[in-house]
């Protein structure tokens, strides 16, 4: 019954009279996880063409990149559960889920519709670079013993897990370099800037500089992978199965009406010629797996991936991570930068005394919070735009104003505290942080931000209300427009905006 034309469905439901309305009413939003151009993003659109053949419905692609998947998946959720809201996911999503620690996205939190493609792994390298074939990999691996530079696109993603686990079974070492998509990746690999990228086969199409040296599958592929070895040929074992699955989810609390359209058209497009030709053209198999045996699988690839997220834990509190370790020791000069900024607050404070304590101080503190953010923020990983991004422009902007009133308190353009040794300003100061780390996941980032630029400024004493309202609004339109929208930085929207949107 579910290899019948959703056309045909809807034309039965309408004659006999059914009493609910029909689904679909209205266009459907098809969420891509990734920028317009990415493996997936082409998967999607694809699905958008074929599915003009099967179904009168409009499918609208709204990409939402950013942090391996998290940030579509709370747009999935900050939606209602009416069907109207598809999103398109892959393996990598589950690693992303388990290493972001994000609590409030889970597997439950999602129908899990359908899988349609099963996408083995592969090692792509450079053909142009010294390092092409397998056993040069092998050979340099040992020879750099760690200092082997792989490239993905997310660490904890099923490619960096398929990375981890070649390393294991070819008794190697290497160091995983993740980047913001699987296309900054390939561009570094095509820059000479690491030795392997792990990918899919169709990762290699339209690229004749890089060459597929191994391919996860128990058979070699067909045309055009008819060359590639597999695992097993390269004395590999147990990598014959793994696998980048691509399926697509929703909100859970399908109506049985909306469930029952997509069962009718995931089966259409999966018999669909065109459809099996683009997938088993770029080295994948077409298949679909229905929601509960999709279930199953996505559960026992969270443990999978939980069980290798520990290891991960374990080896960088062992101290094995040499990236890790390197990268401490490089911010070591920070220290006695942070003595000077300290050393200079007090040389400030004893040159004014107390008479300007509270107005020496509160800036000062900031300042020296600041530097602290921006050295936390150095060990953010770089995703597309980067989650460092926010805290580093805080911290500057934070550092600029900070500095222009220790400049008026030093020409004495600022009258002395009303009372001696007042520390009320920087008491107020602190607590205006605090609630707005508190307001951020209540009413979201926009809201709290306009409300904390406008507080902060009026603590810091700065009275021009035209430029404190001009900054607070401008600075809340800028990054929704740019951080939001253009570069699809995580901003949260908060339990407010999840409240009203359902």
């Amino acid at each position: 019954m579910r290899f019948f034309s959703v056309k045909f469905t809807l034309l039965c439901c309408l004659l006999a009279g059914n009493s609910f309305a029909a689904f679909p009413e209205k266009p459907i939003q098809l969420v891509v996880y990734t920028k317009p151009g990415g493996a997936i993003d082409t998967f999607a659109r694809m699905f958008q063409s074929i599915a003009k053949n099967h179904t009168d419905t409009t499918f609208v692609i709204i990409n939402k990149p950013g942090a391996g998947g998290i940030i579509a998946m709370e747009h999935i959720l900050n939606h209602q559960a009416d069907g109207y809201t598809l999103g398109v996911v892959t393996k990598s999503n589950i690693g992303k889920m388990v290493s972001s620690q994000n609590r409030s996205i889970s597997l439950d939190s999602f129908h899990w519709m359908a899988m349609l493609v099963s996408d083995p792994e592969a090692l792509i390298t450079n053909r142009l670079a010294p390092i092409n074939t397998w056993e040069k990999v092998l050979a340099d691996a040992k020879v750099k013993n760690g200092k082997q530079l792989w490239l993905g696109p997310a660490t904890g993603g099923n490619d960096h897990v398929m990375a981890i686990k070649t390393w294991k079974k070819a008794g190697i070492k290497a160091t995983w370099v993740p980047y913001g998509g699987g296309g900054k990746a390939i561009a570094a690999l095509l820059g000479k800037h690491g030795v392997v990228y792990v990918g899919n086969p169709g990762d290699v199409l339209g690229k004749p500089d890089l060459s597929i040296i191994a391919i996860s599958s128990k058979t070699r592929l067909p045309e055009p992978f008819a060359d590639v070895p597999t695992f097993m040929e390269l004395g590999i074992e147990g990598l014959d199965e793994e696998i980048m699955w691509r399926g697509f989810i929703t909100k859970k609390g399908l109506p049985p009406e909306a469930a029952n359209y997509y069962h009718e058209l995931f089966a259409a497009i999966q018999s669909d010629p065109q459809w099996q030709a683009f997938i088993t053209g770029r080295g994948a198999n077409p298949v679909y797996l229905e929601d509960t045996p999709f279930t199953q699988m996505v559960r026992k690839d969270k443990a999978e991936f939980e069980e290798v997220y520990r290891t991960l834990i374990n080896t960088n509190k062992n101290g094995d991570s040499n990236k890790s370790h390197s990268t401490a020791s490089s911010r070591l000069w920070l220290i006695p930068v942070l003595l000077l900024v300290f050393g200079g607050i007090s040389a400030v404070a004893y040159r004014f005394r107390r008479a300007y304590l509270g107005q020496v101080f509160i800036p000062a503190t900031m300042i020296c919070l600041s530097i602290l953010f921006i050295i936390t923020s150095s060990s953010f990983p770089p995703e597309n735009a980067g989650p460092a991004v926010i805290p580093r422009l805080y911290s500057l902007l934070i550092i600029i104003f900070s500095a222009l009133l220790l400049v008026n308190v030093y020409r004495k353009k600022l009258s002395a505290d009303p009372k001696n040794g007042d520390i009320r300003g920087l008491l107020t100061a602190i607590m205006t942080l605090v609630g707005y780390i508190v307001l951020i996941p209540l009413i979201g980032y926009f809201i709290s931000s306009f409300i904390f630029l406008i507080t902060l400024m009026y603590v810091l004493s700065y009275r021009r209300h035209v430029v404190i309202w001009s900054v607070a609004i401008g600075w809340t339109l800028f990054s929704y427009i740019i951080f939001y929208n253009l570069l699809y930085i995580q901003l949260p929207l908060g339990q407010l905006y999840r409240f009203f949107a359902r």
